[in-house]
């Protein structure tokens, strides 16, 4: 039984987690403007600020709900990523992040997928994560890898079976679990 709570705020070495809100679009701006990082994800490059701002209050407003899980990663007093929980089926989250391209390659996002991971079996009571990447990105399949994901084949996973995708714009999508 799921003992929903929410996007509860976590605190690791590094980061602060926590819910993402209204105000956050001039840091969530930064990176979501950023080609690098929208490469690799499944929303296009924000053309404007009012974008970002638009997804920040829809994004605070759902996090109203004790079943949503979204977290804003902040380092050094910036939002600078965000993890979130994208679907659930029964004792299952499916996990998606981006982070800004400044602060790739230094264990951030496993330090904050790694705190989330946690949160989600030990206090929320998920048994199972799922998560994938598109095969470019390799530096989010090593997370996974970090945080204990193991590769699954396509038609075993959460993602598959709701939106019926194994490719992204011909790019091979690649699947992980990780099992409580």
């Amino acid at each position: 039984m799921l003992k929903h709570k929410g996007s509860q705020k976590i605190q690791t070495e590094r980061l602060t987690l926590r819910k993402v809100k209204r105000g956050d679009y001039r840091d969530m701006y930064r990176y979501t403007s950023k080609p690098e990082v929208a490469r690799y994800v499944s929303w296009s490059v924000h053309q404007s600020i009012d974008e970002t701002k638009t997804l920040c209050k829809m994004w605070a407003r759902q996090d109203r709900r004790r079943d949503r899980y979204n977290w804003a990663i902040v380092f050094d007093g910036r939002v600078i990523g965000n993890i979130d929980v994208v679907a659930q089926v029964e004792d299952t989250a499916l996990l998606g992040w981006q982070i800004d391209s400044t602060y790739w390659n230094r264990g951030i996002m496993t330090e904050a997928a790694g705190a989330v991971r946690d949160f989600l079996f030990y206090e929320v009571g998920f048994n199972r994560l799922e998560s994938c990447h598109i095969r470019d990105n390799i530096g989010s399949g090593r997370v996974m890898q970090k945080i204990g994901m193991k590769e699954i084949p396509f038609d075993h996973s959460l993602h598959y079976r709701l939106k019926g995708e194994k490719e992204i714009d011909g790019v091979p999508l690649v699947f992980y679990e990780l099992k409580k």
